[in-house]
């Protein structure tokens, strides 16, 4: 009875036991064309479903497991690549306000940096609010480190700078630029809040199986 010992030893892995019938045992035949036209015990017949159903949770958890381990990896590059590209986009920032604008230089690099590490908490919930706080507090900043270092640093009423503010002096460059990285960024902050999601389905269906 080789073929019904194979099964019985597949059902032994998962703790169902059940016992060996002889070759002339009449009952269902349960696992014809299943094992080789074999015919098993009706009593076989619970067995193997509950021994399936363990084998299938089992490779279902494997699988997850392994799919929850990579998608979790991808997050976390993708985290550092957020990271990565935005102190990449600071250093050349630096270094053009270094080499062309050398006189002014010293004193915006207060206000880029502070720039740079706003977009570092920027969240997916409020990154286009965000967006565009952060790119009109800049403006706002160079706007006025500008003219009071052209006025002798003497004090600059705001009254004066909110006039000139509401006047447009930059044109559409900061709505250029606040559009663009809603697009860039918002790409990037949409496929890291997918991946997050796929995370919390992965281990809900885990702790439901």
């Amino acid at each position: 009875n080789n073929q019904c010992s194979k099964l019985n030893s597949k059902l032994n892995r998962y703790g169902v036991h059940v016992n060996i019938y002889e070759d002339d045992f009449i009952g269902l035949r349960l696992c014809q064309n299943s094992i080789n036209n074999y015919c098993c015990p009706q009593s076989y017949e619970n067995k193997i479903q509950n021994a399936t159903t363990i084998e299938l949770y089992q490779s279902f958890e494997f699988y997850s497991i392994n799919l929850y381990e990579s998608l979790r990896r991808i997050t976390v590059q993708l985290n550092e690549t957020i990271i990565k590209l935005i102190e990449s986009s600071r250093n050349e920032t630096h270094f053009i306000l270094q080499h062309n604008y050398k006189t002014f230089y010293s004193f915006y690099r207060s206000s880029i940096d502070l720039f740079f590490n706003n977009f570092l908490i920027i969240t997916y919930k409020t990154y286009p609010y965000d967006i565009k706080n952060n790119i009109e507090e800049l403006f706002r900043n160079i706007l006025r480190i500008t003219i009071t270092v052209n006025n002798g640093n003497k004090p600059i009423l705001p009254s004066y700078l909110l006039c000139l503010w509401r006047n447009q002096p930059f044109g559409n460059r900061q709505y250029l630029i606040i559009n663009q990285l809603e697009i860039n960024l918002g790409k990037l902050f949409h496929l890291n809040e997918l991946l997050k999601l796929s995370n919390e389905l992965v281990q809900t269906m885990s702790m439901v199986s």
